[in-house]
């Protein structure tokens, strides 16, 4: 068994531009932030929302761009 530290929690929200979380996933501080966001866009896309995806440059990555999409 391997053991795999980590430091903390990140809280990966997603909002309207009034706050009101839609969704959202608790994650490892080890975890990248790249590695949560087709998490998250998927989740809108089964609410049916017409979404505009704002991030910081951790969400930045081609995987990504291409499920948002």
């Amino acid at each position: 068994m391997r053991c795999y530290w980590f430091k903390g929690y990140k809280l990966h929200p997603c909002t309207t531009t009034k706050g009101i979380i839609l969704s959202h996933v608790l994650t490892t501080a080890n975890r990248n932030d790249a590695a949560v966001a087709p998490e998250l866009l998927a989740s809108f896309g089964a609410m049916g929302y017409g979404v505009c995806v704002l991030g910081d440059a951790a969400y930045n990555s081609e995987k990504v761009r291409q499920t948002s999409e």
